[in-house]
């Protein structure tokens, strides 16, 4: 029986290692109908790698529809008006859970066919803000 824990620990860990190791983000289409060329819809994905020093930045929601939390997702929508629900968070200086800061925004913006764009937030003095940006020019497109 230990081995068969073992395979099963093992193959699970190989899974696992299969995913993350590839680096490559998830793309999830997030509308209706047969899956558009890349010139003809929107991608949108959280700045996880921004300067806002956030801990974690999440997009839980497009246009009210729940969407599922990936390692580095990317989302394709069509172009036009969206909203996005997003869910930030920001360690204090200690790493202590009394010291951390969580935020949820709301921000909308009107997205272009082709294009690629960041969602960008911080956490100051207790307040989230969050913003869209074109990922290209950096440009803020949110309102």
């Amino acid at each position: 029986m230990r081995t068969t824990v073992a395979t099963a620990a093992g193959a699970g860990m190989a899974l696992l290692l299969s995913i993350t190791a590839g680096g490559c983000a998830s793309t999830v289409k997030v509308y209706a109908g047969p899956e558009l060329p890349q010139s003809r819809v929107s991608t949108l994905m959280p700045d996880k790698a921004s300067g806002s020093h956030l801990s974690e930045i999440n997009i839980r929601r497009i246009n009210g529809k729940q969407v599922d939390d990936l390692i580095n997702p990317q989302y394709q929508v069509l172009p036009g008006q969206h909203t996005v629900n997003v869910e930030m968070r920001k360690e204090g200086p200690s790493r202590s859970v009394y010291a951390t800061s969580r935020a949820i925004n709301n921000v909308s913006f009107t997205a272009l066919p082709g294009h690629n764009y960041r969602i960008v937030g911080d956490i100051q003095d207790g307040i989230g803000m969050v913003w869209v940006e074109d990922a290209a020019s950096g440009d803020r497109v949110s309102e």
